[in-house]
């Protein structure tokens, strides 16, 4: 149980700004941080759609309710997947070679392609968590978006090739590939089957199919992935999910 709550742990503090259960540091629970991805975004998820209700119950402006709406899932995760969303637009759009691509990515300043990544993120965002605070106030999606996002990015990270055997994606390829994505697998068709019931599938749905896109878009790219990619790719599925929402 011990190895579990570290595992826990050290995926809340690595993904998040929520404070971990310990500050203890195990190598054993390594292979259980990405199985505990999902969780992380249970976590970030169930504060996400408690801030939309508790912005309604002191009726908060319209305006101001889609911004902290709009910034609360990016705060959360500590920005981290925004930084790896801007690095990974800067690679992927330069259309250079693989090795340039690769410097590219590993370079620490925001360059055009990645400023206009951070802008139409964000700009998207706003319109859509806007959209939905003006019609339809449909904000259970809050809650399932970053599981299934992190579900699939975890996936994606636990069986897909490294760009690099020191990176961070490769901290995590270990044995027992097979049992941890078939954790992961669960956590995911549990999410699934709990939108549906709940009637919120196509947001769920148009996240997973973004993130599983952009993953393979810059896989294809990069040929490999890292943590920069797939902070991308959970930047894309959480859009694609914001957007499915405004438009139900």
């Amino acid at each position: 149980m011990k190895r579990f709550l570290n595992g826990l742990s050290m995926s809340m503090g690595m993904f998040s700004i929520i404070p971990p259960i310990s500050a203890r540091w195990d190598e054993t629970a390594l292979s259980l941080v990405i199985p505990f991805f999902p969780v992380v975004g249970a976590v970030i998820g169930g504060l996400w759609l408690g801030l939309s209700a508790l912005l309604e119950f002191i009726n908060t402006p319209d305006l101001l309710q889609s911004a902290a709406l709009t910034l609360a899932p990016l705060l959360l995760s500590g920005f981290i997947h925004v930084d790896g969303c801007m690095d990974t637009s800067d690679a992927i759009f330069s259309r250079q070679s693989l090795e340039n691509k690769r410097k590219i990515l590993k370079d620490p300043h925001i360059g055009a392609f990645g400023a206009a990544a951070l802008a139409v993120l964000l700009l998207t965002s706003f319109c859509a968590v806007h959209t939905v605070t003006l019609q339809n106030r449909q904000y259970l999606g809050f809650l399932f978006i970053p599981i299934i996002t992190r579900g699939v990015v975890g996936i994606g990270l636990i069986n897909l090739r490294a760009i690099s055997d020191t990176g961070f994606a490769a901290m995590f390829k270990g044995k027992a590939r097979q049992a941890r994505s078939a954790v992961i697998i669960a956590e995911c068709a549990l999410c699934v089957t709990a939108a549906y019931f709940l009637k919120v599938l196509p947001p769920v749905a148009a996240a997973a199919a973004a993130a599983a896109a952009a993953l393979a878009c810059a896989f294809k790219s990069l040929d490999g992935v890292s943590g920069d990619v797939c902070g991308f790719a959970l930047a894309a599925g959480e859009l694609a999910g914001l957007v499915a929402m405004a438009a139900a």
